[in-house]
């Protein structure tokens, strides 16, 4: 998963609250400031001079350490490059690949089709035969199997691994069981009706077959994934030798770069092309401009500061890429939250304060037009998107002031106040990223001329995200946070239910809480994931995005697209699946 312009919540780090088990909350940190051109590593075979380079080298994103490999992401990695730098370049293939419509591809996936009966109670997920091993073995429904016996394992809270996405999709409190039935046909019985829709891309879609015999080594699930911890930073282990993807890892250099060689039986679609691939280890953005020029690396991630310098690279062009998520800030609904209290449970504050948010000005000032208009929790590109939907707070803020007015606030000495309380707060922000900081200081003013007076404060990464995921119970108090994305991955259906239900995992500010209950999200997200048929489904979709739009569980701000670099030597990209971070290299090739 990428780290993107601002910062972004994903499924990693610890976060522990009442009534929940323990969730991941880790910020990925982009858009630092420029450092000096040294650091890059680079691939030894690569050659800046040819115009067809022996290896492919890919830039990771600054200081990125790879500190875990498969086959199971635990939530201190989750959000991370957890288990590798290349995304499909070193997992498995899992059972629903997904294509850049967000759409399940079922040439790319281990399935060939998922079937189900009309209560939605069984799932029978067909396997396509043509799949093997590495080491020329089928892959199996066992092997699927396997992969959910150990997620299941590790969303224990007393696990050695806790698994990144416990509780997302239902895993694993929504299976009645999970059996292989036959060589190719795994069968899942759920608890209860579920809607296909929801069930499919947010529960099936996670499941990764694991090759059973190389992974299997303790019928006791503690013992094994104490086994599984011990290797997890071992990538020359042999265990990790036996793959169904595209590529075999080969060599790791401290700081330097990840080798990986062309997986010779490999079963799926195109064959790889280019046989060698590298990932290097950078210091910077710069570092990565400046490899770029040289053509040290010929794909990496392009940061929104260098945009106006990209006529530079001469022998490079820069794709902007939608992003299947959304930007917003955090807004604490907790009834302790640091000296406001429920300040945030009123929704003219809210209302107001997205009034002062000038999106237009954000994308064509800060992200150079790359960036689109957010409204709702669910990203625009998404075929559940309800292209009707109009922004309901344009930046407008006289109708933001009006709104406080209307609800009892007054001004006083340039502040509003209500009842002796002043609309005066801090908000957070995590250090490192000069275009988060920027957005901050210009809604400052903005929000400023509103009567919101609102003071930054800015921590290191570790701080904010102790603050921001702890326990409200001992944390220390917060008010305001800015810069989080969502990124709807694996939960490709964007319904909501982890991100604003009431007992969401990932419901960081408390949304929908005892201490602002609001009974019609959670009935609308219920109809969501819920039995329902498809046409009622997307009724209930479009209803929980205008209801959500209006409501403002979070405040919205522009999504920026995914930049990246890539050499005009490379062919390949119409076909190549960038929508997720994956990283499918077998669909590119030297012209």
């Amino acid at each position: 998963m990428k780290h993107w312009n601002i910062f972004r919540f994903t499924r990693g780090g610890v976060l522990r609250s009442p009534g929940r088990r323990v969730r991941a909350l880790v910020l990925g940190v982009v858009g630092v400031s420029m450092l000096a051109l040294a650091g890059c590593g680079a691939g030894p075979v690569s050659s800046a001079s040819a115009s067809h380079p022996s290896a492919l080298n890919i830039a990771m994103y600054p200081q990125t350490d790879v500190t875990w490999w498969p086959p199971l992401i635990p939530a201190n990695n989750c959000g991370t490059v957890t288990g590798g730098p290349g995304g499909g370049m070193w997992t498995y293939v899992p059972l629903l690949m997904m294509n850049s419509a967000a759409q399940i591809d079922y040439s790319q996936s281990i399935a060939q089709k998922v079937t189900y009966n009309k209560s939605g109670t069984v799932y029978v997920v067909h396997l396509n035969p043509k799949w093997h091993w590495s080491n020329g073995q089928p892959v199996t429904a066992q092997d699927a199997a396997y992969w959910f016996t150990l997620a299941k394992a590790a969303s224990n809270t007393n696990a050695p691994i806790f698994y990144c996405y416990a509780g997302t999709g239902g895993v694993p409190t929504a299976y009645k069981s999970v059996q292989a039935t036959s060589t190719y046909t795994l069968t899942i019985t759920t608890t209860g009706p579920e809607n296909p829709q929801w069930f499919i891309y947010n529960s099936i879609a996670q499941f990764i077959p694991l090759p059973k015999a190389q992974w299997d080594h303790s019928s006791n699930p503690t013992t094994e994934l104490n086994w599984i911890k011990s290797i997890s930073n071992s990538p020359t282990n042999s265990v990790y030798q036996v793959t169904d993807g595209a590529y075999l890892f080969k060599k790791a250099v401290t700081d330097q770069y990840y080798e990986f060689v062309a997986n010779p039986n490999f079963d799926g679609s195109p064959k790889p092309q280019i046989k060698k691939v590298y990932y290097d280890y950078e210091t910077s953005y710069s570092s990565i401009f400046a490899a770029l020029k040289k053509g040290a690396v010929q794909y990496a991630p392009y940061d929104s500061t260098l945009w106006a310098d990209r006529a530079q690279l001469t022998n490079d062009t820069i794709l902007s890429t939608p992003q299947y998520g959304f930007y917003y800030a955090l807004t604490d609904f907790e009834k302790n939250a640091q000296t406001v209290g429920p300040l945030f449970q009123n929704l003219a504050v809210r209302q107001a304060m997205q009034y002062g948010i000038n999106q237009p000005a954000i994308i064509k000032d800060f992200y150079y037009g790359q960036a689109t208009p957010t409204y709702a929790p669910v990203p625009r590109i998404a075929s559940w998107y309800d292209k009707s939907l109009q922004n309901p707070y344009p930046f407008n803020l006289a109708k933001g002031k009006a709104v406080l007015e209307a609800n009892g606030w007054h001004m006083v000495n340039g502040v509003m106040e209500k009842n002796g309380q002043q609309l005066k707060f801090q908000a957070l922000l995590p250090t490192g990223a000069p275009v988060l900081l920027h957005i901050a200081e210009y809604e400052q003013a903005e929000w400023a001329k509103e009567g919101i007076s609102v003071s930054l404060k800015t921590l290191s990464l570790d701080a904010f995200i102790s603050i921001i995921g702890a326990n409200p119970a001992t944390a220390p108090k917060w008010a305001f946070a800015f810069g989080a994305e969502w990124f709807y991955i694996p939960d490709y259906f964007p319904s909501g239910d982890g991100l604003v239900s009431t007992n969401g995992g990932y419901n960081f500010d408390y949304y929908n809480n005892s201490t602002a209950p609001d009974p019609h999200m959670t009935a609308l997200i219920n109809k969501l994931t819920g039995p329902a048929t498809l046409a009622q489904t997307r009724q209930a979709f479009y209803q929980y995005e205008h209801y959500a739009a209006h409501q403002l569980p979070m405040l919205y701000f522009p999504t920026p697209t995914a930049l990246t670099a890539v050499s005009t030597s490379l062919g390949g990209m119409k076909s190549y699946n960038d929508l997720y971070s994956e990283t499918n290299v077998q669909n590119l090739y030297w012209k």
